[in-house]
């Protein structure tokens, strides 16, 4: 079966616009899908939920307007530097950048979280604590790496 160009062409265009389309609903919806999250995580009672619900919408404006634009500008810079080919030097720089706009995520996050998270009673911290021990251990029971344990008994 021979395989016209052009309906290679569209079939590419397709799907490219197609994943640009998921992205951009995925991220159209990340505040909804960080209040789920955080329902997932937190037993929020009414107050916490509802002063932690416009500081998720905020988050997620700040992160629109100042945070988009500059992972618009790195992935330029990107480009630029894989079309003069890819160095240890271009790594260095790409995981440098993404530390830094990881931190700043990060930080921005803990910032604007900390006066709801403050309000968390005992049995609310102690319920994310088991939150965090149970996804920790899926994630080890699901991971293909050895854990500190079985990597000593061989040893």
């Amino acid at each position: 079966m021979v395989v016209c160009p052009r309906f290679f062409l569209l079939a590419i265009s397709a799907l490219v616009l197609a994943s640009c389309s998921a992205t951009r609903v995925a991220y159209d919806n990340a505040d909804t899908m960080l209040r789920f999250m955080a329902s997932s995580y937190l037993d929020l009672d009414a107050g916490q939920s509802d002063d932690l619900t416009p500081r998720i919408v905020r988050f997620h404006q700040w992160h629109r307007s100042n945070e988009l634009p500059v992972y618009a500008a790195l992935l330029r810079s990107a480009s630029q530097r894989a079309a003069k080919g890819i160095t240890a030097e271009d790594v260095a720089w790409g995981l440098g950048n993404l530390r830094a706009r990881y931190r700043r995520f990060a930080a921005k996050a803990a910032e604007d979280a900390a006066p709801v998270l403050a309000t968390l009673a005992p049995a609310q911290l102690a319920a994310l604590e088991h939150k965090f021990a149970e996804n920790n251990g899926n994630t080890r029971r699901n991971s293909s790496l050895p854990t500190t344990r079985s990597a000593g008994a061989g040893s």
